[in-house]
């Protein structure tokens, strides 16, 4: 089956802040400042985890802003570019 993951948004998974990219550079590398950029804690149903009225909606995931540019377009370690027929 044919996919296209056209790029994150602006948010990614805070653990991809300190992955490397194919270029050999982290977020942290193109921008020291990274550790400070704005983080939530997206819960399972797709709430702000900071909010007490969502904070108890099982594990959920941290995402960091890190701009669109630098989100990127990677998914599960590959680039996924299929267009359905």
């Amino acid at each position: 089956m044919p996919f296209l993951f056209r790029h994150w948004g602006v948010w990614v998974p805070r653990s991809d802040c300190y992955h490397t990219f194919a270029d050999g550079k982290s977020c942290a590398d193109l921008d020291p400042g990274a550790q400070r950029w704005p983080c939530i804690r997206l819960t399972e149903r797709g709430h702000n985890g900071r909010d007490l009225a969502h904070s108890g909606e099982g594990d959920g995931v941290y995402m960091q802003r890190v701009g669109m540019e630098m989100a990127g377009r990677l998914l599960d370690g590959r680039t996924w570019e299929g267009v359905p027929g």
